[in-house]
């Protein structure tokens, strides 16, 4: 997989976070993804706690890839994003 392009947005029509399947509303700050994997284009949005995890995992965490709101399945996904939320600095 290659990325393409990997920038914090503000939003001008409400997305679906790629990571936790949340809903995000007009001007909310979301990070926009594009991507190719042999061949084939893909682009996503993700709300920055979300993203702030998924720098976090491994190849080995991610396996054959992530499909909308599987970062909710991990068991550090909640208090990481609790910690996020609190402005607490987190080390990646």
């Amino acid at each position: 997989m290659s990325i393409i392009a990997s920038r914090t947005v503000t939003i001008r029509k409400p997305h679906r976070c790629h990571g936790c399947g949340s809903r995000f509303e007009v001007k909310s700050k979301m990070r926009y993804i594009a991507a190719n994997n042999d061949g084939d284009f893909f682009d996503s949005y993700w709300c920055m706690p979300c993203h702030a995890f998924y720098k976090t995992l491994t190849h080995e965490d991610i396996g054959d890839g992530l499909y909308v709101g599987d970062l909710l399945n991990y068991p550090n996904y909640k208090s990481f994003v609790e910690t996020f939320n609190r402005g607490t600095e987190i080390i990646t």
